[in-house]
């Protein structure tokens, strides 16, 4: 949330500060809501162009398994409102609560700040997440590794009891998701790949958008200004 008031700093921006001051009650209430329909405008299309109030970009994704990357957080722009609590000295601009499992402030909130989570591993985690057969990337590390399985699924004449380290292709085409588990867990083991990890940390960067810069702001006070025949036309 963030407020918009008369101030000593906000008032310099604007001519006519005598007349704004002495403004009736119900008056200064609509100046006021005016300016802040105006930021809250700025704030959504903050989200729309993905940058900070002051105009610098957020903080993009962490890499993605797919090409498309979609815009964030474009879900909270409908939700941006002028507080129905502004009174004639203040008028807040804030998140009505959505649809979202969580109220939209208490979202936006954690974007706007920055977000540390603690993510768990469950028992079922890791198999969970483990893609169908042996993908090309899993193939490689059990190779480099040097992950041994008997010769003769190889080759039917190779002697009894040998074992070589497949190649990348045959483990691709015949290695299944529960084989490459067990080899996996066989090299934890043995001590040649880390453990599971039990717990990991999920960082948010600032993703900022409510509110405008200065020449946003500026403007703002200017046409509220004007839309109550005050200043120039």
């Amino acid at each position: 949330m963030i407020k918009i008031s008369f101030n000593k700093k906000t008032l310099k921006q604007v001519e006519n500060v005598a007349k704004a001051i002495a403004l009736p009650p119900q008056k200064r209430k609509r100046l006021l809501r005016r300016v802040a329909a105006n930021i809250a405008t700025a704030s959504r299309q903050n989200i729309t162009r993905q940058q900070m109030p002051e105009g610098s970009k957020w903080a993009k994704r962490k890499k993605r398994r797919t090409k498309r990357k979609p815009k964030m957080l474009l879900g909270l722009r409908q939700h941006i409102i002028v507080s129905g609590s502004s009174d004639e000295n203040h008028a807040d601009i804030t998140l009505k609560r959505g649809n979202y499992r969580v109220h939209a402030g208490v979202l936006g909130s954690r974007h706007s700040k920055g977000n540390t989570v603690t993510a768990k591993a469950d028992k079922n985690h890791y198999k969970k997440n483990q893609p169908e057969g042996c993908s090309r990337a899993q193939a490689k590390t059990l190779k480099a590794l040097g992950y041994e399985i008997y010769a003769r699924r190889m080759n039917p004449n190779a002697p009894r009891g040998k074992k070589i380290v497949p190649t990348v292709k045959f483990m691709v085409e015949n290695f299944t998701t529960e084989e490459v588990q067990g080899a996996f867990g066989y090299l934890r083991d043995m001590g040649l790949m880390p453990p599971h990890k039990k717990s990991w940390q999920i960082k948010t960067p600032s993703r900022r958008f409510l509110g405008a810069d200065k020449e946003r702001t500026t403007k703002a006070w200017a046409r509220a200004f004007q839309s109550m025949n005050y200043g120039k036309k």
